[in-house]
């Protein structure tokens, strides 16, 4: 879901995988808008005999009986976001092999953000989850080698594993800036004063709990619980 949110910022038009294949076959992409094709497991995946139907739950209990059907999309996208669980029981998404194809005749897709990040596995090209300092490499379909950075011919590749833990330090940066204000008042403050003449910013002066080893004053109703539980 972070990668619609972030995509939903842009003035997008959503379309179908169906509306993918026949506005690629009209050639009527608007080439002012952005397109956002959300795929799902059906789109994915078939089952390798023709008679049986896609089901889910199915699906999920038994890959083994279903073959990747995505590379019919994969000419007509861009930049794909590849953001969903999967192990070696399922069919990859794109293959080397598939690359190969594909850069030998006219493409679109230019970058791949391989949020799932299983090296070698529904994104065949990616070798290995990339750092936050270096995370992108570009992979060559002909000689099948990557280059790390932004340069070379080939897809570009965003392959970092830990991607999660960026919020965190995002949020960490951000409450650290804030805080950073009120160090030298904190710092400085005479603790051994009364609660009233403690000159700490209000911010945290109303948050205390405690000073002196009692309740503060809006904190005292707590006192009452203490009591009862012992």
């Amino acid at each position: 879901k972070g990668a619609q949110e972030i995509t939903d910022l842009l003035p997008t038009e959503e379309i179908t995988p169906a509306e993918l294949l026949q506005k690629s076959k009209e050639n009527s992409f608007n080439l002012d808008k952005v397109y956002k094709v959300v795929f799902k497991e059906n789109d994915l995946s078939t089952t390798i005999n023709e008679n049986d139907k896609f089901e889910l739950q199915d699906y999920y209990q038994h890959p083994e009986k279903y073959k990747n059907q995505f590379e019919q999309y994969i000419p007509h996208l861009s930049i794909l976001m590849n953001c969903m669980y999967w192990d070696d029981r399922y069919p990859r998404i794109v293959t080397k092999d598939f690359l190969a194809e594909l850069y030998k005749t006219n493409h679109r897709l230019k970058v791949i953000g391989d949020v799932t990040c299983d090296p070698d596995g529904s994104i065949e090209a990616t070798h290995i989850g990339t750092a936050i300092e270096d995370p992108v490499f570009v992979y060559n379909p002909k000689t099948r080698t990557p280059k790390m950075g932004f340069d070379g011919y080939g897809v570009l590749i965003m392959s970092v594993d830990i991607l999660p833990s960026e919020l965190p330090r995002e949020s960490s940066k951000a409450f650290g800036d804030v805080l950073v204000n009120y160090v030298k008042r904190l710092v400085e403050a005479d603790y051994n004063t009364s609660f009233e003449n403690l000159n700490i910013p209000q911010e945290f002066k109303r948050a205390l709990i405690l000073h002196k080893g009692n309740f503060t004053p809006d904190f005292k109703y707590m006192a009452d619980f203490l009591l009862k539980k012992f």
